[in-house]
């Protein structure tokens, strides 16, 4: 799977995998990700649903190593909480 990808999984029903969603700079959580399960729209919504439109960008999970490379590391929900979500 590539990027391309991800936007005709948006249309296929019921094609559940791992999401990783990123914060930025300037964000609340720069350099940090955190990881659904679910469809790409699915896992999309949780995101906008918990966080409005405060995160940077969707990526399958097949991409972390990549995340990990450029130090963006995974936020784990007891630092969420800590910070009301």
């Amino acid at each position: 799977m590539n990027e391309y990808r991800i936007k005709e999984q948006l249309e296929l029903p019921g094609f559940e995998e791992e999401w990783l969603f990123t914060w930025g700079w300037g964000q609340e959580f720069p350099n940090r990700f955190i990881r659904l399960n679910g469809t790409a729209s699915s896992t999309r919504q949780q995101m906008v649903d918990r966080f409005g439109n405060r995160w940077s960008f969707q990526y399958p999970a097949y991409k972390e190593s990549i995340l990990r490379s450029y130090g963006i590391t995974e936020i784990t929900e007891e630092e969420l909480a800590e910070h009301g979500y």
